[in-house]
């Protein structure tokens, strides 16, 4: 009987040693750590599409076709090409502005071992250049109209598509975002600062 006991109890104790180190697994989810780390990724990429194109706002608004050939990152699709940073996948000139719809993914990792998790991510997005280029909107894009098949690298078409809307970033820019450097006068030098 003594032995039974012991039995039961050590098999209890041998089951909880198993179910505690489980139940830290099952709380933490490195399929959600690695979305989240895409979606930053998306995030970021969309914001330096932003910053590139108010780089470029006012070549965007006379001539956007020459204009595009010019921005560092950007691959035209239309035009065969397909590695950058952002792709081009639709560019229009209409009396609301110029706008270019591009689309780009990024991924994330998480976790080790038999935990290892990867997501991919992909958004679209269409960048408003206004006539006058004084600032850039940015609205949410159809992911699923603008795949043409062969255009784009291998595995884009498979990675989950998520709404622009959903990674916080600004949806308009301006002056106020890029604020002037301030004047500085080296030492010995003309100065054309104001007062100086």
């Amino acid at each position: 009987m003594d032995r039974s006991r012991t039995t039961r109890i050590f098999g209890a104790l041998m089951l909880g040693a198993c179910v505690v180190p489980l139940s830290g697994c099952i709380a933490w989810s490195p399929e959600a750590d690695a979305e989240h780390g895409a979606r930053q990724g998306l995030a970021s990429l969309v914001k330096e599409s932003q910053d590139r194109i108010w780089e470029s706002r006012v070549a965007l608004t006379q001539d956007p076709e020459a204009a595009v050939a010019t921005i560092p990152g950007l691959a035209d699709v239309r035009r065969g090409s397909a590695e950058g940073t952002w792709l081009l996948t639709d560019l229009r000139q209409d009396a609301s502005g110029t706008a270019l719809t591009l689309t780009a993914s990024a991924g994330g990792e998480a976790g080790g071992g038999l935990f290892f998790q990867q997501a991919t991510l992909r958004t679209c997005w269409t960048l408003l250049v206004a006539p006058e280029g004084s600032r850039v909107d940015t609205a949410s894009a159809d992911c699923a109209e603008r795949l043409a098949a062969g255009r784009f690298p291998e595995g884009l078409a498979e990675a989950k598509v998520v709404p622009f809307d959903g990674l916080g970033v600004r949806h308009h820019v301006d002056e106020s975002d890029y604020p002037a450097a301030p004047c500085q006068c080296s030492s010995g030098e003309p100065c054309d600062c104001p007062g100086g």
